[in-house]
């Protein structure tokens, strides 16, 4: 199934549990994915994962209560 076709979904806490679980149904749905966790050895290993399924990612560290952060991640 393709319905987020040509989406781009912003996804924090990517690396385990609920959000890397968004991600995979995401992925699985065809979007394009920016991946975000502050365990970027973890997220790397997701994005690696659906990386091999063709899915469009940037993966970054982000620490969602930090404004930095999310300064750098929206450049």
């Amino acid at each position: 199934m393709q319905r987020l076709k040509n989406k781009i979904a912003l996804i924090t806490g990517a690396a385990m549990g609920m959000g890397e679980a968004e991600a995979r149904l995401f992925a699985e749905n065809g979007a394009s994915l920016v991946l975000t966790d502050i365990n970027t050895k973890a997220l790397d290993k997701v994005a690696e994962e659906l990386l091999k399924q063709d899915t469009k990612i940037i993966a970054l560290k982000l620490d969602v209560s930090s404004e930095q952060d999310w300064i750098q991640a929206a450049q």
